[in-house]
């Protein structure tokens, strides 16, 4: 990530969700940020990317390691911040081949849910 913010001159971009949970005072709409950041956006981003984009490109795909790196790179493209890429595209990979091993989302999502968690535990 150094590497990456001198490249482009500046650091990362915030996630809209870390600056929701630093504004928050507690209570509700913490406990909604919670929910969303680690329940809902970890189902619906594993449900997109490993559930279909990457069964889509699987299927037209004659090599697996192509699609698994072809998933990645939508995966970091649509999270839009350049200084995460190397990081996520990494995660990514991890969790295309978690799905792959075990046929189920149930990982994928476990894991998601996990590293989305420790931006709470860090910030």
């Amino acid at each position: 990530n150094e590497f990456m913010i001198s490249q482009f001159g500046a650091g990362p971009i915030e996630h809209y969700l870390v600056r929701a949970i630093k504004e928050a005072k507690g209570g509700l709409p913490l406990s909604l940020l919670v929910l969303i950041a680690c329940v809902f956006v970890p189902v619906s981003e594993e449900l997109l990317y490993r559930g279909f984009v990457y069964n889509i490109f699987k299927r037209n795909f004659r090599r697996l390691s192509l699609a698994i790196i072809i998933t990645a790179l939508v995966f970091i493209v649509l999270h839009i911040n350049p200084v995460w890429f190397p990081s996520l595209f990494l995660i990514s990979i991890g969790l295309t081949i978690l799905y792959e091993y075990t046929g189920s989302l149930i990982g994928p999502i476990f894991a998601h849910s996990v590293i989305n968690s420790m931006v709470f535990i860090v910030k």
